[in-house]
């Protein structure tokens, strides 16, 4: 499955996602079916356990949905757990450096690539039915690791980030990027946070790697192609608790609308 996001990276494609924050399956197979390339299923602010993670993946594979997980933190623990979980690839939040960085990637790959503990009975390792000596390799090869840019620490070492091998897409958040910078609240189309998108844009471009951006807090059409006229590839269009709030917030709206449209259409009393 991952292989398959990378393949898709090569082809220059624009590739769309959403955050999974409620912990439900049931979600991740209706993003599925609706056509989105992958989801990211929260594990930092969602109460998503591994067990969760675990339900998530495999609905996620079945309904054709690249399931990347964001773990809590970068601890190599955590990672574990969420690719033996059946995690196409891991995104880590609050990466501030490069060292952070390689700490990541090997945390993703078994040795001698990285230090990965070992286990075949795992859902991750295809419950051992694979030739263990090929397969690791492949494993290893395909994983997606997207560091999250978050703070300004990690925008000042974003240069020396590039250099470190092993990462195909990098992801540029808003909110937290917003307060390190002290524009709370703001979108990219705020000109700072435009300034500092444009700038990581064109040195990720020229080095070949691929940018992730939230279409957050907006959701909608109009800003999508802004963000990808600023040169964004992958977008995730928020989670799935702000789409369903978003669409039952128009939905109570216009309940009210017409309850209040009845109300005025009724006959006054004498």
């Amino acid at each position: 499955m991952a292989n398959r996001l990378k393949k898709a990276l090569e082809e220059k494609q624009v590739l769309l996602g959403m955050q999974a924050f409620s912990g439900s399956p049931s979600f991740v197979e209706v993003m599925g079916l609706a056509g989105f390339d992958w989801v990211s299923i929260d594990m930092e602010h969602s109460p998503a356990t591994f067990e969760t993670v675990l339900q998530m993946t495999r609905t996620a594979d079945a309904a054709g949905i690249i399931p990347l997980v964001r773990v809590a933190q970068n601890d190599p623990r955590e990672i574990l757990h969420a690719l033996d979980a059946g995690g196409a690839g891991i995104i880590v939040p609050h990466v501030n450096s490069a060292e952070e960085l390689r700490r990541a990637l090997a945390a993703c790959r078994y040795p001698p690539d990285g230090v990965r503990g070992t286990c075949m009975m795992v859902r991750g390792a295809r419950y051992g039915f694979e030739e263990w000596g090929a397969f690791y390799r492949k494993l290893n090869e395909d994983v997606v690791v997207v560091p999250l840019i978050e703070e300004r620490e990690g925008v000042e070492d974003f240069d020396a980030m590039l250099e470190v091998e092993g990462v195909d897409v990098y992801w540029l958040a808003v909110a937290d990027l917003g307060q390190s910078y002290g524009f709370p609240g703001a979108t990219f189309e705020h000109p700072g946070m435009r300034a500092i998108a444009t700038d990581l844009v064109a040195k990720a471009k020229r080095a070949g790697k691929a940018m992730m951006i939230p279409v957050s807090p907006r959701l909608d059409r109009e800003y999508c192609e802004y963000l990808v006229g600023l040169g964004f590839r992958l977008l995730s269009f928020g989670s799935d608790m702000s789409v369903f709030a978003k669409a039952c917030k128009q939905a109570a709206s216009y309940a009210r609308d017409i309850r209040e449209s009845l109300l005025k259409q009724q006959p006054t009393g004498r």
